[in-house]
């Protein structure tokens, strides 16, 4: 039995209320859901308040649970809501979060404009390999690696400044391929991996 019918197999025990089953789930997911909220939150013990609340959902909604779909999905859109949640209630008094989180979190955020975090994935990618090989592969070094500036500058042999023009000239386009409430996802999606290049694209929005 390979691994996708042993998760269906646990998640039907699941929706009977096996806790055995709960918990084959929670050491299955747990140490990457920690790992997502820890790199979003910076702080190990909201990571671990955010990895509790995601099983105590998991729980409580375990009858609405559909095994024809991902479950890892379905685990960090919660995880994924519950962070957004956490940032509109804890908004930091920094430049970055005045001016871009309060725009992104607190405009119209209605359940069905919001991306889940595996359309967030699939669309950004969609949009990136529409990007100039040169411009995707410091995209990606950026934002998926998390590299500075300049080490993405001396492993290309290039200039800090063409690596940040770049971004934003990444971020732009991205920026032009969504509508409005898409985009406030994916820049809080963003917002998670990335850094100053963000303000600037706001400040360049049409």
């Amino acid at each position: 039995m390979n691994h996708s019918n042993t998760e269906i197999t646990i998640l039907r025990q699941l929706k009977k209320g096996d806790v055995k089953a709960f918990d084959a789930l929670y050491s299955m997911y747990s140490s990457k859901l920690y790992s997502f909220a820890l790199k979003a939150l910076k702080s190990s013990s909201l990571a671990e308040e955010i990895l509790q609340e995601v099983f105590i959902k998991v729980w409580e909604k375990r009858y609405q649970i559909d095994t024809s779909r991902s479950f890892q999905s379905f685990i960090f859109t919660i995880s994924y809501n519950l962070i957004k949640d956490h940032y509109k209630k804890k908004l930091y008094a920094d430049k970055y979060l005045q001016e871009i989180a309060v725009e992104a979190l607190y405009s119209d955020n209605t359940k069905s404009n919001q991306l889940s975090y595996q359309q967030i994935i699939t669309r950004l990618n969609r949009i990136i390999t529409q990007l100039p090989e040169k411009r995707r592969n410091i995209f990606l070094m950026s934002k998926q690696q998390g590299l500075t500036n300049k080490e993405i500058a001396d492993h290309l042999t290039i200039t800090e400044q063409t690596v940040k023009n770049q971004l934003v000239i990444s971020l732009k386009f991205i920026r032009d391929h969504l509508n409005e409430e898409e985009f406030k996802d994916l820049l809080f999606f963003l917002f998670l991996h990335s850094n100053k290049e963000l303000t600037t694209l706001k400040n360049n929005r049409r």
